[in-house]
């Protein structure tokens, strides 16, 4: 019986020691994730800001073609 008692409370240290374990992989990962996720965004963001400009000097360099022309 003090056999089989002994082998439980092993067995459940193991499963602790697995599910801690696990949680910390979880953790790990979804930092990682959100790590990848900014750095997506904000290339995203600048590639926006880099068409709003593109866009800013487009109309400028069209508004003096036009202002000219006319």
């Amino acid at each position: 019986m003090i056999y089989f008692l002994n082998f439980l409370i092993i067995i459940l240290i193991i499963i602790k020691i697995i599910i801690f374990l696990i949680i910390i992989i979880f953790l790990i990962l979804t930092i990682l994730i959100i790590i990848k996720i900014t750095i997506f965004l904000r290339q995203i963001i600048i590639f926006i800001i880099e068409i709003i400009i593109l866009i800013i000097i487009l109309t400028r360099v069209l508004g003096l073609v036009v202002i000219g022309t006319h």
